[in-house]
């Protein structure tokens, strides 16, 4: 809806995911000219929500052949308790592509799946 997630987890902007491995494909509808993009985390170590282990961004023009685009791993969760919004960004591509993969690893806190909580709101592209 183009409406950025708040410091607040439950302003109803953010999408919560509890799965290991998340895959997301924006199909543009055509190819198109790809400059950048930006992906928004929420952490908030008290309610249980962690940015995501890894984030990978990969273009295709068919749908069945991928180009890795961008990839950021997390490789530690801080030490002290906070809430913050993290986005992940690139920007100067000249790509075209119709479809963008967007690939997200749950930090693994717990072995309890709810305390692993990973938690996005927009991703765009421009």
């Amino acid at each position: 809806d183009g409406i950025h997630g708040t410091i607040e987890p439950y302003d109803g902007r953010w999408v919560i995911f509890h799965d290991s491995m998340v895959d997301i494909v924006i199909d543009l509808k055509a190819i198109k000219r790809i400059h950048r993009f930006n992906i928004g985390c929420l952490e908030d170590q008290v309610g249980d929500m962690y940015l995501p282990r890894s984030v990978a961004v990969a273009s295709s023009t068919d749908g069945d052949h991928y180009q890795l685009l961008y990839t950021h791993t997390n490789p530690k969760l801080p030490t002290q308790l906070i809430r913050h919004t993290v986005d992940y960004h690139k920007e100067g591509l000249a790509v075209s592509a119709r479809y963008l993969k967007v690939s997200f690893g749950r930090a693994r806190v717990s072995p309890d799946p709810v305390k692993n909580q990973f938690v996005i709101d927009e991703i765009t592209v421009r």
